[in-house]
């Protein structure tokens, strides 16, 4: 698999928990070697309470690179909205 993920539609856990499908906006090789891809994600996302529309990645949070066919039916099928994380919640 090539490490340059710029331009192509990707999706997965952010941080193990956030589901995310996005664009990669750049890739980088860090200090020591492992590769950053910064992602522009297709739906905002709620993480501790801060909103996010862009998103780091490392390949570990990378389920897969869509092809077309994938990308149309996640734009169709995939909401998200209903999906919470415990942390998101408000201490009463």
């Amino acid at each position: 698999m090539k490490w340059d993920l710029t331009g192509e539609r990707i999706n997965g856990l952010y941080m193990g928990l956030f589901p995310y499908t996005g664009t990669v906006e750049s890739s980088r090789v860090k200090y020591g070697g492992d590769v950053q891809h910064t992602v522009v994600i297709d739906e905002p996302i709620k993480v501790y309470g801060a909103v996010r529309d862009r998103i780091l990645v490392s390949i570990t949070e990378v389920n897969r690179i869509l092809d077309e066919a994938d990308d149309a039916w996640y734009k169709d099928h995939t909401d998200w909205s209903d999906i919470g994380c415990e942390f998101d919640q408000k201490v009463v």
